[in-house]
């Protein structure tokens, strides 16, 4: 009895236990459900506080918008009071050209009256008549973008500039010079090549077909400033080598021009002594005569047109004094083709110049397209016809021909070259004829007209025979 006691028992106890799982088990699931219901309900609630019109990243990413955009508008606003204070400190009043120099900090703005308006990090602002701005909507689609280049190495009396723009929404519709800068090339839509005669800040605007601008600014420093004088120039530079310059003058009808010049400087600091025989930098040397030739074959014409034309003229200048001993012939180079030297032959010295030799210009008369040289303006003489020392672009006429009667035998007899007057170079003496026969009169050419680098051509004596 004990044992079955003892077995019902165990039987007893194994059930209850059993029991006990199976109430635990089915609780479990209950409560499982419930919560996945209550973790939907607070899901969705989550969603909403965080995706939802209100939610958390709707108002955090309005938030930033927000921040972004004051820290935009402070940026405004302190490039426009510091170009403010600047004017203050000029005693000098805020003008519309002045907000340009927002261009430095990237933004986009065009040279138009106040009320106006400005694009900057791709919002769009309103500037008011008291240079408050206020925003108006943020712009979408790209920009523009933009390379200057400015293609003349070293300075020059006009500057070359290239703009590149590319786009990566639509494509570039237009690129515009803003102040002073002239079209030269039009190579495409995208790519432009600019001329500017003047040191200044320029402005280019690059307009995209999706309605987006860039405006640029590039400074120019390399423009070789205008001088009152072709002497004016010469007394400022210290270089060897090829030099442009540009003269502002005016002609004697008092008309303001310019004329733009090449000159070959030939430069030497201290005393310089022409004696013969000592070789000199910029010239050779003929000891046998004593004969010095300042310039080198690129100052000289190799022909009658275009760009075989001579261009240059050849400076000797001395920072000091220049001795030219007794014997010593001081001239320019000359072609050996017969086409004449250079421009001319300016010496420039600054101390004192002893000559006791021959300075010589004589037959080097050059072929090149005719300016007025202007080489000095007297200070006394201002806004008279005698403001300007210069040399004409034109010449005296040549000398015309004589022509007689239609005789058997008749000899024309040429007329002497036609003096200059003013600084004028002289015309050429025309050419005389003669003829053997009747019915034809004899006539020898006219003399050609001179120019501000030559003397007029004369013509030959002619012959005819019937």
């Amino acid at each position: 009895m004990k044992n079955n006691d003892s077995i019902e028992l165990k039987i007893n106890k194994t059930y209850v236990r059993k029991s006990e799982i199976l109430s635990k088990e089915g609780i479990t699931l209950v409560a499982l459900i419930i919560t996945i219901i209550i973790l939907l309900i607070l899901a969705g609630v989550i969603l909403n506080l965080t995706l939802g019109d209100n939610g958390i990243f709707r108002v955090s990413k309005e938030a930033t918008q927000s921040y972004k955009l004051s820290e935009i508008e402070e940026e405004l606003n302190f490039k426009i009071e510091d170009i403010h204070v600047k004017k203050i400190e000029q005693n000098l009043d805020i003008k519309r050209e002045d907000l340009m120099e927002l261009i430095d900090i990237g933004a986009t703005i065009e040279k138009t009256e106040v009320p106006s308006e400005v694009e900057y990090k791709d919002y769009l602002f309103e500037i008011d008549e008291d240079y408050n701005i206020t925003m108006i909507k943020k712009l979408e689609g790209a920009k523009p973008k933009v390379t200057v280049t400015i293609l003349t190495e070293g300075n020059d009396v006009e500057v070359e500039i290239q703009v590149v723009a590319t786009t990566e929404e639509g494509e570039i519709q237009s690129i515009e010079a803003i102040n002073g800068a002239r079209l030269k090339t039009e190579n495409s839509n995208t790519n432009k090549i600019f001329i500017v005669d003047e040191n200044n800040e320029y402005f280019f605007k690059i307009t995209g077909t999706n309605g987006r601008n860039t405006i640029v600014k590039t400074s120019i420093d390399n423009v070789i400033i205008a001088k009152k004088s072709i002497l004016e120039a010469i007394s400022e530079i210290n270089t060897n080598g090829q030099n442009k310059i540009r003269v502002i003058a005016k002609d004697n009808t008092k008309t303001k021009r310019t004329e733009d010049y090449i000159l070959n400087m030939i430069t030497y600091t201290g005393d310089l002594i022409l004696d013969g025989e000592r070789q000199v930098d910029g010239a050779t040397l003929t000891q046998a005569n004593k004969l010095y030739k300042f310039g080198n074959g690129e100052d000289i014409a190799t022909g009658t047109s275009g760009d075989k034309l001579a261009k240059r003229t050849v400076v000797l200048k001395v920072n000091g004094n220049l001795i030219i001993n007794e014997g010593v012939t001081v001239t320019s180079v000359e072609s050996d083709s017969g086409y004449g030297g250079p421009k001319g032959l300016i010496i420039y010295v600054t101390g004192k110049i002893t000559n006791n030799g021959t300075i010589t210009m004589s037959q080097k008369g050059a072929y090149a397209n005719p300016q007025d040289v202007y080489l000095w303006q007297n200070i006394d003489k201002i806004d008279t016809a005698n403001e300007y020392e210069y040399v004409p672009k034109y010449g005296a006429n040549g000398a015309t021909t004589n022509v007689t009667s239609t005789a058997t035998y008749q000899y024309v007899y040429p007329n002497a070259n036609a003096h200059g007057t003013g600084r004028q170079t002289a015309g050429g003496a025309s050419g005389g004829a003669g003829k053997i026969g009747s019915g034809i009169a004899a006539r020898g050419g006219n003399g050609g007209r001179g120019t501000s680098y030559s003397g007029g051509g004369g013509r030959r004596r002619y012959c005819n025979k019937r």
